[in-house]
């Protein structure tokens, strides 16, 4: 029946019942319309109250979904049209004949708590026999955002290609900004987190495994540990050597003008190829055929890797050769070495940010599963980087991102000293990412400004799935800072708390 007519019906009968009220001609009269009121009223109550709960019931859940949608944005964002999207979606136009007010929100000072509300009024039915012609509704949603506890690192690639312009700036100018636009959606105005620890690994050929303070050749300290066979020159050792500026153990005391850098647990020939990849494995100790309880730390004429590469990655190759035992004297420093070092996990956002912002100046060949390999160093608890927490209650979510512009190549003097070549680093990039995800760790990728098919299908097969929010084709800055904050939006939660 239209409402309309449902309204001329009531209207009716209310005139008619004003009417016999008058009437004195028959006392009947007078005890049917007081018997008819309160009939007339319960009835109305019935069917208006009924309507008022539907209308209700659809504002709460309209409001909730639009609550919901708007804690999914980053505290910088204007939730206004998406709030009213997710609305309209829920609540239909005209619903039972509602009148709607709003839906309007208020965002708290912090940017975690958003608030959302909206009323409604209803015309009545037979209410109106009891002179009630409206009905009023409201609804409201509070929604608070929160991330959920997660230890993340960020490996990004420091190529020569990085220099590249893009845009108005240069690749890694677009990466500490678009970083920089991930760490800050996570924190949102708190300068501190407890369950938010985020690391950075720069990477290119090597990686540098210092705190970023200055080498003192003098201060580098020993430790005993059981006996093995150096895997570099196979001689008995019971001892690892510790600089005092890096937490990691090295298998060779580090000569003066140490840069930093180490090779990657690597050795083409001794005692077979097959027993000499130790990389795919995340702690010291034996592997294969091989005990790799140390890095090998990069001096510049070690080994007699000789010759000189340049190419599109790179323009600064400084060549040379040697022996393994060359002097302080005899040993040139590590040119490809990266300035930039290792930021372990922590937890203090304006620190992350000033490690983002210190990524400069790029250099060296793309030897990409190393910036994968010690993010997984950083990520877990174990030796040498201990800044995760060990056996953490609940546990975290574990991530690495891992950004790219290039495919791999190789050079003599890179991590793997020039022994594996293009498909080869290809083969050690997969292999360490299946043992990484195989221990719970997601792994994103993101291919930056490089359309490459060979690199697609290479990064979305280390990625734990092939698209969003675990691969990202970026071909621009404006793209990379969108992925970066679909991932921020990944690993974030949000909860109606009110």
């Amino acid at each position: 029946m239209p409402m309309t007519l449902v309204h001329r019906l009531s209207d009716r009968l209310n005139a008619l019942t004003k009417r016999f009220r008058r009437d004195r001609r028959g006392a009947y009269l007078i005890l049917l319309a007081l018997m008819t009121i309160p009939v007339v009223g319960a009835v109305g109550l019935a069917v208006d109250a009924g309507r008022g709960y539907l209308v209700q019931s659809k504002l709460s859940y309209a409001i909730d979904a639009a609550g919901l949608a708007a804690g999914q944005m980053p505290p910088s964002a204007d939730p206004t049209a998406e709030i009213k999207k997710y609305f309209a979606a829920n609540f239909p136009k005209d619903y039972l004949g509602a009148t709607v007010t709003g839906p309007t929100h208020t965002v708290s000072a912090d940017g975690k708590i958003v608030t959302v509300k909206v009323s409604a009024t209803l015309d009545t039915t037979f209410l109106r026999v009891l002179g009630h012609h409206r009905l009023s509704i409201s609804s409201s949603a509070e929604v608070t955002r929160a991330t959920r506890p997660i230890d993340l690192v960020l490996a990004i690639d420091m190529s020569g290609s990085m220099r590249r312009s893009a845009g108005s700036t240069s690749r890694i100018g677009a990466a500490r900004a678009a970083a920089a636009t991930l760490v800050k959606a996570l924190y949102g105005a708190a300068k501190t987190n407890p369950n938010i620890k985020v690391g950075i690994v720069p990477w290119s050929m090597k990686v540098n495994v210092t705190d970023g303070n200055s080498f003192n050749a003098g201060a580098t300290t020993t430790t005993s540990v059981s006996s093995f066979r150096n895997p570099i020159t196979g001689a008995s050792q019971s001892v690892v050597y510790k600089a005092n500026n890096s937490v990691v153990p090295l298998l060779f005391r580090p000569t003066a003008g140490w840069p930093g850098c180490v090779y990657a647990r690597y050795h083409k020939g001794y005692p077979s190829s097959s027993a000499s990849q130790a990389d795919d494995d995340y702690g010291t100790g034996t592997h294969g055929s091989l005990d790799w309880e140390g890095w090998e730390p990069t001096v510049y004429g070690t080994y007699g890797y000789s010759g000189r590469r340049r190419g599109s990655d790179d323009d600064d190759d400084d060549g040379g050769g040697g022996t393994y035992g060359c002097t302080s004297g005899s040993c040139a420093a590590d040119k490809k070495c990266l300035k930039a070092s290792i930021s372990p996990l922590q937890s203090n956002r304006d620190d992350i940010l000033a490690d983002i912002n210190a990524l400069t100046k790029p250099t060296g060949y793309t030897v990409i599963a190393q910036g994968l390999a010690w993010a997984w160093r950083v990520l877990l608890p174990g030796a040498p980087f201990t800044e995760a927490t060990a056996n953490p209650d609940p546990v975290p979510t574990r991530m690495i991102v891992l950004l790219t512009d290039g495919n791999n190549n190789k050079d003599s003097k890179d991590a793997y000293k020039g022994a594996l070549n293009d498909r080869g680093l290809d083969t050690r990039l997969r292999n360490l990412a299946t043992a990484i995800k195989a221990q719970g760790i997601e792994v994103v990728t993101i291919q930056f400004a490089n359309s490459g098919s060979a690199l697609q299908t290479l990064m979305q097969g280390v990625a734990s799935s092939t698209a969003a929010p675990h691969y990202f084709y970026a071909p621009d800055p404006a793209s990379l800072t969108a992925a970066f904050k679909k991932i921020s939006e990944y690993v974030s939660s949000v909860y109606l708390s009110k």
